[in-house]
Protein backbone atom coordinates (compact mmCIF):
# COMPACT_ATOMS: atom_id res chain seq x y z
CA UNK A 1 0.00 0.00 0.00
CA UNK A 2 1.42 3.36 -1.00
CA UNK A 3 -0.04 6.83 -0.75
CA UNK A 4 1.13 10.39 -1.10
CA UNK A 5 2.47 12.12 1.97
CA UNK A 6 0.85 15.38 3.12
CA UNK A 7 1.06 18.07 0.42
CA UNK A 8 3.30 20.17 2.68
CA UNK A 9 5.31 19.75 5.85
CA UNK A 10 5.43 22.42 8.58
CA UNK A 11 7.97 25.19 8.20
CA UNK A 12 10.83 25.97 10.54
CA UNK A 13 8.76 28.75 12.08
CA UNK A 14 5.86 26.37 12.77
CA UNK A 15 8.22 23.94 14.52
CA UNK A 16 9.62 26.80 16.57
CA UNK A 17 6.09 27.68 17.65
CA UNK A 18 5.59 24.12 18.90
CA UNK A 19 8.84 24.10 20.87
CA UNK A 20 7.45 25.56 24.16
CA UNK A 21 5.09 22.55 24.34
CA UNK A 22 7.74 20.04 23.28
CA UNK A 23 10.49 21.42 25.50
CA UNK A 24 8.50 20.51 28.63
CA UNK A 25 8.77 16.86 27.55
CA UNK A 26 12.60 17.03 27.37
CA UNK A 27 12.69 15.36 23.96
CA UNK A 28 15.61 13.17 22.93
CA UNK A 29 14.29 12.65 19.41
CA UNK A 30 11.42 14.04 17.34
CA UNK A 31 9.63 12.64 14.29
CA UNK A 32 6.70 13.71 12.16
CA UNK A 33 4.91 10.65 10.83
CA UNK A 34 2.04 10.58 8.35
CA UNK A 35 0.18 7.46 9.51
CA UNK A 36 -2.01 5.52 7.11
CA UNK A 37 -4.53 3.71 9.26
CA UNK A 38 -6.97 0.85 9.07
CA UNK A 39 -9.77 1.68 11.49
CA UNK A 40 -11.09 -1.82 12.06
CA UNK A 41 -14.55 -2.28 13.58
CA UNK A 42 -14.94 -5.96 14.33
CA UNK A 43 -16.88 -8.38 16.54
CA UNK A 44 -14.41 -9.84 19.02
CA UNK A 45 -14.46 -12.29 21.89
CA UNK A 46 -13.88 -10.68 25.29
CA UNK A 47 -12.65 -12.58 28.34
CA UNK A 48 -14.72 -11.98 31.45
CA UNK A 49 -12.79 -10.40 34.32
CA UNK A 50 -12.63 -12.65 37.39
CA UNK A 51 -15.21 -10.56 39.28
CA UNK A 52 -17.65 -10.63 36.36
CA UNK A 53 -17.13 -14.37 35.90
CA UNK A 54 -18.06 -14.98 39.55
CA UNK A 55 -21.14 -12.78 39.17
CA UNK A 56 -22.11 -14.57 35.94
CA UNK A 57 -21.92 -17.98 37.61
CA UNK A 58 -23.90 -16.70 40.59
CA UNK A 59 -26.60 -15.28 38.31
CA UNK A 60 -26.86 -18.49 36.33
CA UNK A 61 -27.15 -20.52 39.53
CA UNK A 62 -29.88 -18.20 40.86
CA UNK A 63 -31.81 -18.49 37.60
CA UNK A 64 -31.46 -22.26 37.78
CA UNK A 65 -33.21 -22.24 41.18
CA UNK A 66 -36.90 -21.31 40.81
CA UNK A 67 -38.16 -18.76 43.33
CA UNK A 68 -41.62 -18.66 44.90
CA UNK A 69 -41.52 -14.84 44.72
CA UNK A 70 -42.42 -14.88 41.04
CA UNK A 71 -40.62 -14.44 37.71
CA UNK A 72 -36.91 -13.65 37.87
CA UNK A 73 -37.20 -10.00 36.90
CA UNK A 74 -34.22 -7.65 36.99
CA UNK A 75 -35.65 -5.92 40.07
CA UNK A 76 -36.15 -9.18 41.99
CA UNK A 77 -32.68 -10.44 41.05
CA UNK A 78 -31.11 -7.13 42.11
CA UNK A 79 -32.88 -7.26 45.48
CA UNK A 80 -31.89 -10.87 46.02
CA UNK A 81 -28.23 -10.26 45.13
CA UNK A 82 -28.02 -6.77 46.70
CA UNK A 83 -26.88 -5.40 43.34
CA UNK A 84 -27.54 -2.15 41.49
CA UNK A 85 -30.49 -2.78 39.10
CA UNK A 86 -29.05 -0.72 36.23
CA UNK A 87 -25.68 -2.45 36.37
CA UNK A 88 -27.39 -5.83 36.64
CA UNK A 89 -29.60 -5.09 33.63
CA UNK A 90 -26.52 -4.31 31.49
CA UNK A 91 -24.79 -7.47 32.71
CA UNK A 92 -27.83 -9.60 31.92
CA UNK A 93 -27.88 -8.08 28.44
CA UNK A 94 -24.25 -9.19 27.98
CA UNK A 95 -25.17 -12.71 29.06
CA UNK A 96 -28.07 -12.64 26.64
CA UNK A 97 -25.70 -11.63 23.84
CA UNK A 98 -23.51 -14.56 24.85
CA UNK A 99 -26.47 -16.93 24.50
CA UNK A 100 -26.60 -17.92 28.20
CA UNK A 101 -29.90 -16.28 29.23
CA UNK A 102 -33.05 -15.07 27.52
CA UNK A 103 -35.60 -12.44 28.38
CA UNK A 104 -39.05 -13.95 28.92
CA UNK A 105 -42.34 -12.32 28.05
CA UNK A 106 -44.93 -11.07 30.49
CA UNK A 107 -43.19 -9.46 33.45
CA UNK A 108 -39.87 -9.32 31.60
CA UNK A 109 -38.20 -11.97 33.64
CA UNK A 110 -35.07 -13.91 32.76
CA UNK A 111 -34.45 -17.61 32.23
CA UNK A 112 -31.56 -19.87 31.27
CA UNK A 113 -30.92 -21.06 27.75
CA UNK A 114 -29.68 -24.58 27.12
CA UNK A 115 -26.13 -23.18 26.98
CA UNK A 116 -26.65 -21.53 30.37
CA UNK A 117 -27.97 -24.79 31.82
CA UNK A 118 -24.84 -26.59 30.61
CA UNK A 119 -22.61 -24.03 32.38
CA UNK A 120 -24.54 -24.54 35.65
CA UNK A 121 -24.31 -28.32 35.23
CA UNK A 122 -20.56 -28.06 34.74
CA UNK A 123 -20.61 -29.72 31.32
CA UNK A 124 -19.25 -26.59 29.62
CA UNK A 125 -17.34 -23.47 30.59
CA UNK A 126 -18.34 -19.85 30.36
CA UNK A 127 -17.85 -18.60 26.84
CA UNK A 128 -16.25 -15.20 26.15
CA UNK A 129 -18.57 -12.30 25.53
CA UNK A 130 -19.08 -10.90 22.06
CA UNK A 131 -18.46 -7.21 21.63
CA UNK A 132 -17.75 -4.80 18.78
CA UNK A 133 -14.43 -3.05 19.18
CA UNK A 134 -12.61 -0.36 17.20
CA UNK A 135 -8.92 -1.15 16.73
CA UNK A 136 -6.30 0.71 14.71
CA UNK A 137 -3.65 -0.83 12.48
CA UNK A 138 -1.00 1.19 10.67
CA UNK A 139 0.50 0.59 7.24
CA UNK A 140 4.30 0.28 7.62
CA UNK A 141 6.45 2.39 5.29
CA UNK A 142 7.93 -0.72 3.66
CA UNK A 143 5.97 -1.81 0.61
CA UNK A 144 4.39 -5.21 1.04
CA UNK A 145 4.71 -5.30 4.83
CA UNK A 146 1.64 -6.34 6.80
CA UNK A 147 -0.27 -3.77 8.87
CA UNK A 148 0.69 -3.55 12.55
CA UNK A 149 -1.51 -2.84 15.56
CA UNK A 150 -1.04 0.61 17.07
CA UNK A 151 -2.75 1.54 20.38
CA UNK A 152 -4.14 4.95 19.45
CA UNK A 153 -6.45 6.68 21.92
CA UNK A 154 -9.34 8.51 20.22
CA UNK A 155 -7.19 9.97 17.43
CA UNK A 156 -8.60 12.94 15.44
CA UNK A 157 -8.19 11.17 12.11
CA UNK A 158 -9.41 12.22 8.69
CA UNK A 159 -10.67 10.07 5.83
CA UNK A 160 -8.13 8.62 3.43
CA UNK A 161 -9.02 8.18 -0.22
CA UNK A 162 -9.15 4.45 -0.76
CA UNK A 163 -7.35 2.95 -3.76
CA UNK A 164 -7.28 -0.46 -5.40
CA UNK A 165 -4.38 -1.64 -3.22
CA UNK A 166 -6.10 -0.91 0.09
CA UNK A 167 -6.70 -4.18 1.89
CA UNK A 168 -6.72 -5.52 5.42
CA UNK A 169 -6.10 -9.17 6.19
CA UNK A 170 -8.35 -10.15 9.12
CA UNK A 171 -5.71 -12.77 9.91
CA UNK A 172 -3.54 -9.95 11.31
CA UNK A 173 -6.21 -9.20 13.93
CA UNK A 174 -6.62 -12.90 14.71
CA UNK A 175 -2.86 -13.26 15.23
CA UNK A 176 -2.79 -10.31 17.65
CA UNK A 177 -5.77 -11.67 19.60
CA UNK A 178 -4.07 -15.07 19.86
CA UNK A 179 -0.81 -13.72 21.30
CA UNK A 180 0.22 -14.10 24.94
CA UNK A 181 -0.83 -11.60 27.60
CA UNK A 182 2.79 -10.43 27.85
CA UNK A 183 2.93 -9.71 24.11
CA UNK A 184 -0.36 -7.82 24.31
CA UNK A 185 0.84 -5.67 27.20
CA UNK A 186 4.10 -4.96 25.39
CA UNK A 187 2.32 -3.84 22.23
CA UNK A 188 -0.62 -2.11 23.93
CA UNK A 189 -3.13 -4.61 22.54
CA UNK A 190 -6.24 -5.16 24.73
CA UNK A 191 -5.40 -8.17 26.91
CA UNK A 192 -9.06 -9.15 27.26
CA UNK A 193 -9.54 -9.62 23.50
CA UNK A 194 -9.23 -13.38 22.91
CA UNK A 195 -10.21 -13.71 19.28
CA UNK A 196 -12.45 -12.62 16.44
CA UNK A 197 -16.10 -13.66 16.69
CA UNK A 198 -17.75 -15.58 13.90
CA UNK A 199 -18.76 -13.06 11.24
CA UNK A 200 -20.71 -15.42 9.00
CA UNK A 201 -24.13 -14.14 10.07
CA UNK A 202 -26.26 -11.57 8.26
CA UNK A 203 -26.39 -9.03 11.10
CA UNK A 204 -24.34 -5.85 10.59
CA UNK A 205 -22.92 -6.39 14.09
CA UNK A 206 -21.06 -9.43 12.78
CA UNK A 207 -19.48 -7.61 9.83
CA UNK A 208 -15.83 -6.50 9.91
CA UNK A 209 -15.45 -2.93 8.62
CA UNK A 210 -12.15 -1.41 7.43
CA UNK A 211 -12.22 2.39 7.28
CA UNK A 212 -9.18 4.01 5.57
CA UNK A 213 -8.01 6.96 7.68
CA UNK A 214 -4.90 9.10 8.13
CA UNK A 215 -3.26 11.07 10.88
CA UNK A 216 -0.17 13.27 11.12
CA UNK A 217 1.60 12.69 14.45
CA UNK A 218 4.53 14.33 16.19
CA UNK A 219 6.30 11.52 18.03
CA UNK A 220 8.38 12.59 21.02
CA UNK A 221 10.94 10.29 22.63
CA UNK A 222 11.95 11.33 26.14
CA UNK A 223 13.48 9.86 29.28
CA UNK A 224 16.66 7.91 29.89
CA UNK A 225 17.46 4.98 27.62
CA UNK A 226 16.36 2.54 30.33
CA UNK A 227 13.10 4.42 31.05
CA UNK A 228 12.05 5.74 27.66
CA UNK A 229 8.62 7.12 26.88
CA UNK A 230 7.28 7.62 23.39
CA UNK A 231 4.40 10.09 23.10
CA UNK A 232 2.32 10.72 20.01
CA UNK A 233 0.82 14.20 19.61
CA UNK A 234 -1.73 14.66 16.84
CA UNK A 235 -1.15 17.47 14.35
CA UNK A 236 -3.92 19.28 12.50
CA UNK A 237 -2.38 20.33 9.14
CA UNK A 238 -5.01 23.02 8.62
CA UNK A 239 -3.42 25.79 10.66
CA UNK A 240 -0.66 23.46 11.92
CA UNK A 241 -2.22 23.01 15.34
CA UNK A 242 -0.35 20.65 17.68
CA UNK A 243 -2.63 18.79 20.11
CA UNK A 244 -0.10 18.91 22.92
CA UNK A 245 -2.53 18.51 25.83
CA UNK A 246 -3.77 14.99 25.04
CA UNK A 247 -1.42 12.39 23.54
CA UNK A 248 -3.07 9.92 21.19
CA UNK A 249 -0.37 7.37 22.01
CA UNK A 250 1.81 6.68 25.05
CA UNK A 251 4.31 3.81 25.12
CA UNK A 252 7.09 2.81 27.49
CA UNK A 253 10.57 1.58 26.67
CA UNK A 254 9.18 -1.26 24.52
CA UNK A 255 7.88 1.11 21.88
CA UNK A 256 10.31 -0.36 19.33
CA UNK A 257 7.97 -3.34 18.83
CA UNK A 258 5.08 -1.06 17.84
CA UNK A 259 6.98 1.45 15.68
CA UNK A 260 10.32 -0.14 14.76
CA UNK A 261 10.75 2.24 11.83
CA UNK A 262 11.44 5.06 14.30
CA UNK A 263 14.42 3.09 15.65
CA UNK A 264 16.29 3.46 12.37
CA UNK A 265 18.80 6.32 12.39
CA UNK A 266 18.36 8.82 9.57
CA UNK A 267 21.31 8.55 7.15
CA UNK A 268 23.57 11.63 7.23
CA UNK A 269 23.09 12.21 3.50
CA UNK A 270 19.39 12.96 4.12
CA UNK A 271 20.26 15.84 6.45
CA UNK A 272 22.39 17.48 3.75
CA UNK A 273 19.53 18.44 1.36
CA UNK A 274 17.42 19.65 4.31
CA UNK A 275 20.29 21.86 5.50
CA UNK A 276 20.95 23.06 1.94
CA UNK A 277 17.29 24.00 1.48
CA UNK A 278 17.29 25.84 4.81
CA UNK A 279 20.44 27.77 3.84
CA UNK A 280 19.06 28.76 0.45
CA UNK A 281 15.81 29.94 2.06
CA UNK A 282 17.85 32.27 4.26
CA UNK A 283 20.13 33.60 1.52
CA UNK A 284 23.33 31.85 2.62
CA UNK A 285 26.18 31.30 0.14
CA UNK A 286 25.84 27.79 -1.28
CA UNK A 287 29.57 27.10 -1.16
CA UNK A 288 29.70 27.90 2.57
CA UNK A 289 26.55 25.88 3.26
CA UNK A 290 28.06 22.86 1.49
CA UNK A 291 31.28 23.25 3.46
CA UNK A 292 29.46 22.65 6.78
CA UNK A 293 29.85 19.40 8.70
CA UNK A 294 26.53 17.98 9.91
CA UNK A 295 25.93 15.63 12.84
CA UNK A 296 22.58 14.63 14.31
CA UNK A 297 22.38 14.28 18.08
CA UNK A 298 18.83 13.35 18.96
CA UNK A 299 16.64 16.42 18.57
CA UNK A 300 19.63 18.58 17.57
CA UNK A 301 21.45 19.00 14.26
CA UNK A 302 24.98 20.12 15.04
CA UNK A 303 26.34 22.30 12.25
CA UNK A 304 30.07 22.96 12.19
CA UNK A 305 30.28 25.97 9.91
CA UNK A 306 33.22 27.92 8.45
CA UNK A 307 33.97 30.96 10.57
CA UNK A 308 32.52 33.56 8.11
CA UNK A 309 29.22 31.68 7.93
CA UNK A 310 29.12 31.11 11.68
CA UNK A 311 29.64 34.82 12.34
CA UNK A 312 26.98 35.75 9.80
CA UNK A 313 24.43 33.43 11.37
CA UNK A 314 25.16 34.68 14.87
CA UNK A 315 24.80 38.29 13.81
CA UNK A 316 21.45 37.58 12.14
CA UNK A 317 20.07 35.46 14.97
CA UNK A 318 17.48 38.10 15.80
CA UNK A 319 16.31 38.23 12.19
CA UNK A 320 15.77 34.47 12.09
CA UNK A 321 13.12 34.80 14.83
CA UNK A 322 13.32 31.17 15.87
CA UNK A 323 13.52 29.77 12.35
CA UNK A 324 16.25 27.38 13.40
CA UNK A 325 14.53 24.05 12.80
CA UNK A 326 14.82 21.59 9.94
CA UNK A 327 12.88 18.53 8.81
CA UNK A 328 14.72 15.75 7.04
CA UNK A 329 13.61 12.41 5.70
CA UNK A 330 11.85 10.58 2.91
CA UNK A 331 8.31 9.37 2.38
CA UNK A 332 5.97 9.56 5.35
CA UNK A 333 8.55 9.93 8.15
CA UNK A 334 10.59 13.08 8.78
CA UNK A 335 13.00 13.78 11.65
CA UNK A 336 12.80 17.20 13.26
CA UNK A 337 15.91 18.84 14.71
CA UNK A 338 17.00 22.15 16.20
CA UNK A 339 20.03 23.70 14.49
CA UNK A 340 22.95 23.94 16.90
CA UNK A 341 25.75 26.09 15.45
CA UNK A 342 29.43 25.48 16.22
CA UNK A 343 32.67 26.76 14.64
CA UNK A 344 34.57 24.33 12.44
Amino acid sequence: MTAAHPPTWPTSRVLAGWWPHLDRLRPRSLWLYHLLLHRIEAPVLIALPAEQERLARLLLEVLASPSSAGPATTARLAARLLFDPQLLRRFLADLETGGLVRATSGEQGWSLTSAGEQVVAGTTTLLPLRERRTLYFTEPPDAGARPRYIPLDRPPTSALSENEHWHFDIGVLRECAGQSAEWKRRHGFPVEVLGVADSSGASWEQVVIDRPEQLLVMFVLSGASTEETLLGLAVQPAGWHLHADRPVLMLGDRWHGVLPELSIDLPPDLWRPAWREWGQAHGLPLAEVEACYLEQKGAHLRVKAPQPLAERLRSSRGELKGETWVLAGEGRIHNAAFIELTDS
